[in-house]
């Protein structure tokens, strides 16, 4: 409520406003000067200073005149917050002439003006310097001045003595930015020749407690221009309303309207069939032209107005309307009483999604807005505002264009019974927007499409987009990080262990240099012990004369210092010379006993038996996993998952593949705890975050799913996926604002990537053309400049080909947009096509082409900034060499995008076994506009259904994609898969059969070579079954592969190839009971007893539970007489 009630009570502040000085001001007599100068704000003339003159050589007038106004905080006049945010201070420079004889009073002529915005004092600041042209007036001697003169300028100093909004209110306060600059297509009937003022109005929230009141922002007089008045490239913005203005001065000074490309706005004008429309209105018809700005002051509580009005109803109605010039009603009513004409004609109405606004983070919308014919019914309708503002706005327009004050009156009670019984008669009648057509003027501007281009802007956004770091520190709340590497512990021990393992290094060295001095003798420890000392007398001496000694020294000096401070904890200098020298003792005894130890450790080492390297690699067990789990057997795959854990278990990647391998089986709570090891072990793992966020949103955990989402669009604001599960998300908990914000990004960046990916093949596949040597050794060519239709100038004679090709580039037809290119950067300037960069290239030619067949212009010369990473620098178009040239070739259109942003997201989240939401996904793909049913859309849809086990539903899916497609092998590997869970050996068969003739890589192959050789082997077809898994071996071996193969080859009776088979298989999976039992009947046809007996120990003890093959097994025993000890054998035993 303090924010609310900030204005309350306060009372009014002055504004002081001080005139300076002008320099370099002339006058009718040159450069002696006699001015004044005038203040004005609105229709308020705030004071006149007195005469000033100013001569050469300085020719500067120091008025030093002070005027100020009052500044109300509360109620309505001419110098409220709202007055102060989008009128100027207006100051008139005029010049003062001498009497001349028989003259009464003194002649005056007005130099210039110059405006002054005040707005900044709203934003906190409380002295505002400015040094501004002085414009000139028609017939000031200010227009004269040659180019080389000095223009005049004008010093002026605006200050307050507190600030208008203390500093703890700026926060919640808000300045609105009106920009309004163009209406396109025009109604046919509107003719230039014609006068009439166009005008544009606009409600804004008023801090008035009445629901419905509203102020209106005028944007008065637009001026109708013809096709041939092209609008310059600096487009200035001018001031809704200047009183008194004349000239240059209704402009705002260094403010100009931003150039921005079609696909960068917001509007409703933004698809490829819009862009040629606007392109052809915007270049080759009439146009209405404003080019204005108003800012509105937005108190606290009106931004929460704001906020609330916006998220209820989304759209705002911008009235355009035609109206006739003040001159023409004075004429009409010359010799009558003067009645004020408030009438108006072609009443139209635009209406302005604002919800972008609502957007964390978002500051402006702009974009291209229609006009539809004004009706009440219609704005009630989208915007909820009851009550016509044009009447008002017109009364506003005839008081601007008469320069009087406009005052709002309150209706009269029989004004009001006649609009109420307008309102109810309507009603009454059940007259709608479709059955009446009350406004055929307006209908105009549907007839001719015409659209208007504006832009809102706010200092603040409404709502603030979260920052990263609130955001990492919010996900480490919940999941707290984890070290990679574990914290040091036992310094001591370590410190210790150090010295050990220094002193056993010294002890090799001295070890060495005894046995390098004294050869064989050194073996020999029978000599005495004085020939020892002596030994050790020479050997000292070798190490102190070589300097070895005091490396020694150096060499243990860190590990003692290590010792001291790690185990005695001395870090500081001792007290005394005593208490050194009782440490010093204590520590040489301790040394000296350690040095013992590491000398022990050395000279009598113990085997340590060497830890062997896991014989297979993560990337195997991965893909091990992935085998056993589409076989059916998930403990295996679980025990491959937890192998690769035991081998880093610091690997975020590791617990994240394990995360969704639980989530395919269903157990959601043990893949929450895999997901949150991921993410603690690397909180920048997006895919992570992601599952985590969707996890927390199936679970209803709404807060921590929205933070986790939105961290990992932070993390990677280019992530088409994150955008798009973000909008997924939102669209769940019905947050419809979020979800257009998440959904608009994600389909920009589809649109931007398709766009990089067509550019980079076309730059790959028109590479610059090279002429013949022989053409190039006739030719020599000197371009001198490139002329304004853009052929070139030819110096020299030219080959009569090589000639024709320079001047094709020449084009007469207009340039026209390409608005598929966005672009970060401006055009490059065009170069002479002989003048090349400094890296020998012309960048001309990629920028732009004519209609015939050229390089099109981009709205607003911008070029494409190719991202980092994804393409290198498109080829040059004119390279700098004469030998060395290229006709002009077409730039591909943007293409579509390959894959919708549903599909590119449903696609990942079936990836990752997050069901609930690729259905989400696929829903949104199916009821999006122009969508319809795909062939992608059917084949995850397929892939679902197959993974729910919906098996009726995912083969009605993929028949709609045979019936298209007859060769995609996914569709046809996910009917095998249907007719193998099914149990049709022969459907199923026919359909893996397709897919591995029709291709021998891509989703899932390995898994169709398996199933399709067990089906083989189940029809007893062993040789197709060996083949068949030989080419899943090549592909990637596995044990089960070669498990395949070795009994195919058992089957065929070809038993060496068959236990090199099994062989491998064991080897790379040695607990698999069917390999063992597969060994053992290799060896019982060979007849090996006790490898058999062995093989056959081990098949029982990995659990063999097949019982076909444990009776198989019995019988061949019981035939060979040997291989089971348990079996009492009735035939003989032959060894």
């Amino acid at each position: 409520m303090a924010d609310e009630d900030f204005l309350k009570g306060r009372p009014s502040q002055p504004i002081q406003i001080t005139v300076a000085r002008a320099r370099n001001l002339r006058g009718v007599k040159g450069e002696s000067v006699t001015s004044s100068v005038k203040v004005e704000f609105g229709f308020q003339v705030l004071g006149e200073s007195p005469k000033c003159e100013s001569s050469a050589p300085s020719l500067t007038a120091e008025y030093g005149f002070n005027s100020q106004m009052e500044c109300l905080f509360e109620g309505s006049g001419p110098y409220t917050l709202d007055e102060i945010a989008y009128r100027p201070v207006l100051v008139t420079i005029t010049e003062i002439l001498p009497k001349e004889k028989k003259q009464k009073e003194e002649k005056t002529l007005v130099l210039g003006q110059s405006s002054f915005p005040l707005v900044n004092l709203l934003r906190g600041e409380t002295r505002l310097e400015f040094s501004q042209l002085i414009h000139p007036t028609p017939g000031s001697p200010i227009e004269t001045l040659s180019p080389e003169t000095t223009r005049p300028v004008i010093d002026i100093i605006i200050s307050v003595n507190q600030p208008l909004i203390n500093e703890p209110l700026i926060p919640s306060t808000n300045v609105m930015t009106l920009n309004v600059e163009s209406l396109y297509n025009c109604p046919d009937s509107w003719n230039i020749n014609h006068a009439f003022n166009y005008n544009l109005s606009m409600p804004l929230l008023s801090s008035d407690q009445q629901k419905d009141q509203y102020r209106i922002a005028i944007f008065a007089n637009g001026s109708l221009k013809s096709a041939n008045d092209k609008d310059v490239q600096q487009r200035q913005k001018r001031w809704t309303h200047v009183v008194n203005s004349v000239g240059q001065s209704s402009y705002i000074t260094d403010s100009c309207l931003p150039q921005t490309h079609y696909e960068d706005e917001c509007g409703e004008l933004r698809s490829k069939d819009d862009h040629d429309m606007r392109s052809d209105a915007e270049q080759n018809k009439n146009r209405v032209v404003w080019n204005m700005e108003r800012c509105h002051f937005v108190e606290p509580n009106l931004a929460q107005k704001l906020q609330s009005k916006i998220a209820s109803t989304r759209y705002w109605p911008v009235e355009v309307m035609r109206t006739i010039p003040t001159d023409k009603q004075q004429k009409a009513a010359k010799g009558k009483e003067s009645v004020e004409d408030t009438s108006y004609t072609f009443h139209g109405v635009a209406f302005i999604n604002m919800a972008k606004l609502l957007y964390p983070g978002v500051r402006k919308i702009r974009g291209a807005y229609k006009v539809h014919a004004y009706s009440d019914v219609m704005v009630t309708d989208k915007c909820d505002m009851k009550g016509n503002i044009s009447d008002e706005a017109a009364k506003i327009i005839s008081a601007m264009n008469r320069n009087v004050p406009y005052t709002r009156k309150e209706a009269s009670g029989k004004e009001k019974s006649k609009v109420e019984g307008k309102k109810g008669k309507g009603e009454e009648s059940g007259q709608t927007e479709e059955t009446a057509v009350a406004n055929p003027e307006g209908q105009q501007y549907v007839d001719a499409k015409s659209y208007v281009v504006l832009e809102i802007s706010l200092d603040r956004p409404l709502i603030a987009k979260r920052d990263a770091d609130d955001l990492a520190s919010r996900v480490a709340e919940y999941i707290p990080p984890r070290p990679r590497f574990p914290k040091r512990k036992d310094g001591a021990k370590r410190a210790v262990s150090g010295y050990h393992k220094e002193v056993g290094e010294v002890a090799k060295i001295v070890l060495e240099e005894y046995r390098d001095m004294f050869g064989a003798e050194a073996n020999n420890q029978d000599c005495g012990r004085e020939a020892l000392e002596e030994r050790k007398r020479k050997l000292v001496y070798e190490l102190n004369k070589s300097g070895k000694y005091f490396a020694f020294k150096e060499q243990l000096k860190h590990s003692v210092i290590k010792i001291v401070r790690e185990k005695y904890l001395r870090t500081s200098r001792f007290k005394d010379e005593s208490e050194l020298q009782t440490f010093l003792s204590e520590l040489y005894v301790y040394l000296l006993d350690e040095m013992h130890v590491g000398l022990g450790e050395y000279l009598s080492p113990k085997d340590k038996t060497p830890v062997p390297e896991p014989p297979l690699d993560v990337d195997q067990l991965k893909v091990f996993a992935i085998e056993a789990e589409e076989g059916g057997k998930i403990e295996l795959a679980s025990r491959y998952y937890q192998q690769r854990l035991a081998i880093d278990r610091k690997n975020a990647s590791f617990w994240f593949d394990y995360a969704v391998f639980n989530l395919s089986i269903g157990n959601t709570e043990k893949a929450r705890e895999c997901v949150k090891e991921t993410v603690s072990l690397n909180q920048g793992h997006i895919d992570g975050l992601l599952v985590y966020g969707v996890l927390c949103a199936m679970d209803d955990i709404y807060d921590e799913a929205e933070i986790f989402i939105e961290m990992a669009t932070n993390i990677d604001p280019n992530s088409i996926v994150a955008w798009t599960i973000l909008g997924l998300f939102y669209d769940g908990i019905d947050n419809e604002i979020g979800t257009e914000m998440a959904f608009e990004e994600a389909n920009k960046l589809n649109r931007q990537e398709a766009h990089d990916d067509a550019m980079m093949k076309w730059d790959e596949e028109h590479p610059p053309a090279t002429l013949p040597p022989s053409a190039s050794s006739k030719t020599s060519v000197k371009v001198s400049a490139v002329t304004e239709g853009g052929a070139a100038k030819v110096d020299t004679d030219t080959e009569p080909e090589l000639e024709r090709l320079i001047t094709e580039t020449k084009s007469d037809e207009p340039m026209e947009t390409k608005p598929e290119v966005v672009s970060d950067k401006p055009e490059v300037p065009e170069v002479a096509l002989g003048k090349a960069s400094p890296t020998g290239v012309s960048e001309k030619d990629d920028a732009k082409q004519s209609e015939k067949g050229g390089l099109q212009a981009v709205p607003g010369g911008k070029r494409v900034k190719s991202p980092v990473g994804k393409r290198g620098r498109a080829p040059s178009r004119v390279p700098t060499p004469p030998d060395v040239i290229e006709a002009p070739l077409e730039r591909p259109i943007t293409p579509l995008p390959e894959a919708t942003i549903f599909l590119q997201a449903a696609k990942w989240l079936l990836s990752v076994k997050a069901i609930q939401f690729c259905e989400r996904a696929l829903s949104h793909e199916l009821v999006q506009e122009n969508a319809g049913i795909s062939i992608p859309y059917n084949l995850l849809l397929g892939r679902v259904k197959l993974h729910k086990m919906e098996l009726d539903e995912a083969e009605r899916a993929v028949e709609q994609i045979v019936k298209q497609d007859v060769q995609n092998t996914e569709a046809w590997s996910i009917i095998g898969h249907i007719k193998y869970i099914q149990g049709d050996v022969a459907e199923a068969m026919d359909s893996y059969d397709r897919v591995v003739s029709l291709s021998s890589s891509g989703l899932g192959i390995q898994t169709v070579y398996i199933r399709l050789a067990n089906l083989y082997l189940q029809s007893r077809k062993f040789s197709e079954a060996k083949d068949t898994f030989l080419r899943a071996c090549r592909l990637w071996p596995s044990a089960v592969t070669w498990l395949g193969v070795g009994i195919a080859c058992y089957q065929l009776n070809e038993l060496s190839e068959a236990e090199d088979c099994l062989c491998e298989a064991n080897i790379l999976n040695n607990s698999d009971p069917v390999v063992w039992a597969y060994l053992a009947l290799v060896c019982l046809k060979t007849n090996r007893d006790l490898e058999a007996e062995q093989a056959y120990k081990y098949s029982l003890k990995t659990g063999l539970e097949d019982g076909e093959l444990l009776d198989r097994l019995h019988q061949l025993q019981q035939q060979v007489g040997f291989g089971n000890p348990e079996l009492q054998y009735t035939g003989s035993q032959e060894t």
